[in-house]
């Protein structure tokens, strides 16, 4: 089956064709750098870079076999159709724009490619998509600005980022069945799901995937389509099914006067009550070692704030400080890059 692009068939592995496009369309650059990475015999693996959410992006090593296997699971899972339509409007550098290519292929996809953008759907109304790849934000600003274009979707998997509140609200008046993925660049994309639709909180580990927890808590992962046991940082808990919750990063936790706070916790207990972006992270104090903040992606404080916080937080976890930004720094796919908005708004006090 094809890549699509600007509504024009093209075999995936006409790379000529491609690279003519690319005059036109830069956006495409990565997808041919990609795809001749992929066809030539002498390369083993690709490389990838990773998201750079929670620190400077990197590149890996992949093995096509992983990818491979890796696309034949999420095939499995979804009942892929040989001549199903799916659209890709994520970065190819990122490893989830590359898995959708290699999920194309391997299942024989119809893949419509458009270049990232908040609302990819918009010009597409006139196909039925079996399967779409979204970002939280994406489908927010869908939703907002063009709620009519998901009415031809069957199928959404969000990644990439937390889903909030109020997305899951509005996920519950969609046609299309809503998933929730969890996974990293170094598990080639998803290896857990849960279905946000059936308003599952829980993720569900892929067949194949095997979890545990590591001495602090972490989440540790064995797959059969990846060649190494990985060590996450991300705070879990986990059943003896392997089923799991995610808390947080261990790498975010504060440690207050002694008492240590997982900052992702504190911002779930704010969502519903704060209609902003929040991060809360630690600020080094002399007492306390590290003391509590709140940054607000705002440029006016919320109404009654003292009195949400006071209301929804035990005392140790309590701003002892806010801070607003106008905007977060995010990554291409749109990913608040947590660090980095921290310092800024530190910087600017």
């Amino acid at each position: 089956m094809p890549l699509i692009v600007a509504h024009k068939s093209i075999p995936f592995n006409d790379l000529a064709q491609i690279k003519e496009l690319t005059l036109s369309m830069p956006e495409l650059s990565e997808v041919y750098h990609f795809l001749c990475d992929w066809f030539n015999d002498k390369q083993s693996y690709t490389t990838a870079l990773t998201s750079g959410s929670t620190g400077p992006p990197k590149q890996i090593q992949i093995f096509k076999s992983s990818m491979i296997k890796s696309a034949k699971k999420t095939a499995n899972y979804f009942q892929f159709k040989s001549g199903n339509y799916a659209l890709n409007s994520l970065p190819v550098q990122f490893i989830a724009g590359k898995m959708m290519l290699v999920r194309a292929m391997v299942s024989n996809l119809n893949l419509i490619f458009v270049k990232p953008n908040s609302t990819p759907l918009l010009g597409y109304e006139k196909y039925t998509f079996d399967f779409l790849p979204l970002t939280p934000f994406q489908l927010t600003q869908s939703l907002s600005k063009e709620p009519d274009s998901l009415s031809n979707v069957k199928t959404i998997l969000l990644g990439g980022g937390p889903v909030t509140q109020e997305l899951k609200e509005s996920i519950l008046k969609l046609s299309a069945t809503v998933y929730h993925g969890y996974g990293m660049t170094e598990t080639l994309t998803h290896i857990a799901i849960r279905n946000l639709t059936k308003q599952e909180t829980n993720f569900r580990p892929l067949p194949g995937v095997n979890l545990d927890i590591g001495k602090e808590g972490q989440l540790i992962i064995n797959a059969d389509h990846i060649e190494e046991t990985i060590v996450t940082s991300d705070l879990v808990s986990l059943d003896k099914s392997g089923i799991f919750s995610w808390i947080g990063r261990l790498d975010n936790v504060i440690n207050t006067g002694g008492v240590k706070v997982c900052p992702e916790a504190i911002e779930q207990l704010l969502v519903p009550y704060i209609k902003c972006e929040c991060i809360i992270a630690g600020q080094k104090d002399e007492r306390l070692g590290e003391r509590v903040i709140l940054i607000l992606e705002t440029e006016t404080r919320p109404p009654n704030l003292d009195r949400i916080l006071e209301k929804t937080l035990e005392k140790y976890q309590t701003p002892k400080a806010i801070y607003l930004l106008p905007q977060f720094i995010r990554t291409e796919t749109l990913k608040v890059k947590r660090q980095a908005t921290i310092s800024s708004a530190l910087r600017n006090i």
